[in-house]
């Protein structure tokens, strides 16, 4: 990599992210290029966002179209793109009304906020939520609140009081948690910057009764899970439940700043107006990219190829695990995978890069794969290669 490009970052932007060694000049379909035109290949497609890939015709065409149109206006008019995608997300998930803002985070803020609101309504002067240990629900303070990992909050006190924490998969402590001030519980179906892990059915749908029989609102954080990540549209839909408040965002935009707050109909009059906002929110040129990359995604051919790529890709990575015996416990769904790896995972991921392939570590063991959606299974056998050239080298 260009040296000067690294010194001039560090002369001019915040340093708020470890990056890898890799100037990215220019990106398509399930590969992106460096300075010098070297390809590397996508097994993290911008971190869940990229599920079309990079610069899919559909998109590029879509942004063109709607950029010669109209862009944005702000949320005191009436435009059609928002409505179109609201109209769009619903008829694929369950009847209620969408939130649209810029991030995951914003969506989770804005779950967060509908919370409290219907916490004070009911005449609760100290609110509770739920959410789960080894849980990301963002950055921001309301959300980093929710995201119970030390690692991530420390330095960053007073948090927001009303979180309670309880430990993932286990529906006892969930259970002693659960009080007359408790307004909602925030999961992740999958832990995915926790390290891919999954929610028990077992466990889910104990929560979603207590959540029933007491009134109390779920959320399900589908930031990173939604729009077919999992094989299906929502991750949810591997599960005998149903959100009272959806949070999506990253692949949703197709490569575009956009995340949605999804609120069943019995919550849709917590907040009125006045009471929350996203200036760009609803932008009208991110909500019709949007309804194109969902007419993409949500087609049924579409999420059963994605599921057959989930087995292969499974498959071959249990038989690199038995060949050289440094990866384990694979894990996950669709293409979000996980699995353990017993050399140094921050290692390997540089190693990895430099043989052409880009992949994630989280934590000191596990390794995350999240390819585009579009990605062939010639594309996925070369990652396994190169993944496999380096453990052999280190068996």
């Amino acid at each position: 990599m260009n040296k000067k490009i690294k010194l001039e970052y560090e002369k001019y932007i915040l340093n708020t992210y470890g990056r890898q060694d890799l100037f990215i000049s220019k990106a398509k379909g399930c590969y992106v290029f460096d300075e010098y035109n070297n390809k590397y290949l996508d097994f993290l497609s911008g971190l869940s966002v990229n599920s079309l890939g990079h610069c899919h015709p559909a998109v590029v065409s879509r942004i063109k179209k709607e950029a010669e149109i109209l862009m944005h206006t702000s949320n005191l008019y009436y435009t059609k793109n928002p409505l179109n995608l609201a109209k769009k997300i619903i008829a694929n998930s369950y009847k209620g009304r969408v939130f649209f803002c810029n991030s995951g985070t914003e969506a989770n803020e804005a779950a967060i906020k509908i919370l409290h609101k219907y916490g004070n309504k009911k005449g609760i002067k100290k609110p509770e939520i739920i959410s789960f240990y080894n849980s990301f629900h963002g950055r921001t303070l309301g959300s980093l609140s929710a995201t119970a990992q030390t690692k991530y909050q420390s330095g960053f006190e007073p948090l927001i009081s009303s979180f309670v924490y309880a430990n993932y998969n286990d529906i006892t402590d969930c259970e002693k948690k659960v009080n007359e001030n408790t307004v909602g519980v925030i999961i992740e179906l999958i832990q995915a910057e926790g390290g891919v892990i999954e929610a028990e059915k077992e466990f889910i749908n104990k929560v979603y009764k207590i959540c029933q029989e007491k009134e109390i609102i779920l959320v399900i954080d589908e930031v990173q899970t939604g729009i077919g990540k999992t094989g299906k549209k929502f991750c949810y839909m591997h599960y005998d439940i149903e959100p009272d408040i959806m949070t999506l965002a990253k692949a949703l935009g197709g490569g575009l700043p956009i995340g949605a707050a999804v609120v069943k109909e019995k919550y849709k009059d917590v907040l009125g107006p006045g009471m929350h906002a996203a200036t760009f929110g609803a932008n009208s040129l991110i909500t019709g990219v949007a309804e194109t990359v969902l007419e993409i995604i949500f087609n049924k051919k579409f999420l059963n190829e994605v599921n057959k790529k989930s087995e292969y890709l499974k498959a071959e990575l249990k038989e690199i695990g038995n060949t050289t015996g440094l990866i384990s416990n694979i894990r996950g769904k669709g293409l979000l995978i996980g699995f353990d790896i017993s050399i140094n995972n921050k290692q390997f991921v540089v190693d990895c890069l430099k043989n052409g392939l880009i992949i994630n570590a989280i934590g000191e063991k596990i390794i995350r794969l999240s390819p585009p959606l579009i990605i062939t299974e010639k594309e996925l056998k070369k990652g396994i290669e190169i993944m496999y050239k380096i453990l052999r080298v280190n068996k």
